[in-house]
């Protein structure tokens, strides 16, 4: 289903998440949100950086997978959600690795909704519209990091 809507599910490397959330400076307490959240591996790396970690998903078979992973996760929400009618407000990092063609779509809604001070991660894909704050290639994969 996702496919259809932005973004086909691909997993991304481990190692390579924990970097960009260590850049983004993920901290304790913090609100991360994580934009087409599969099977929710990012959502659990987060929660282990002490953030309130909220997830959302459109594919139902992903987001299934994702809640029976998270149960007994306190601090970690999945929706079943389009992100288009996520609101962002509450953020202080959302990550996403969507394609660049849903990515400029969503720009101008991270540029609307995201508050000040807060952090957004896109891997692999640069955001046009958004001027990023930080840059890193690391193993086969570019980390982008915009501030808001």
């Amino acid at each position: 289903v996702s496919v259809f809507f932005g973004s086909p599910y691909v997993t991304t490397n481990k190692k390579v998440v924990i970097k960009a959330l260590k850049i983004a400076n993920l901290e304790k307490g913090d609100i991360f949100y994580d934009l087409g959240s599969g099977n929710g591996d990012i959502l659990i790396l987060a929660q282990k950086f002490g953030a309130k970690a909220f997830g959302f998903e459109i594919s139902p078979y992903y987001y299934i997978w994702a809640k029976l992973r998270t149960l007994n996760k306190p601090n970690i929400q999945i929706k079943y959600q389009n992100i288009n009618n996520v609101n962002l407000k509450k953020a202080d990092v959302v990550y996403c690795y969507l394609l660049p063609k849903f990515l400029e779509k969503l720009s101008l809604k991270f540029q609307k909704e995201l508050k000040s001070g807060s952090k957004l991660v896109s891997i692999s894909f640069p955001i046009r519209g958004l001027k990023e704050k930080t840059k890193l290639k690391y193993q086969n994969y570019t980390i982008y990091i915009y501030k808001f």
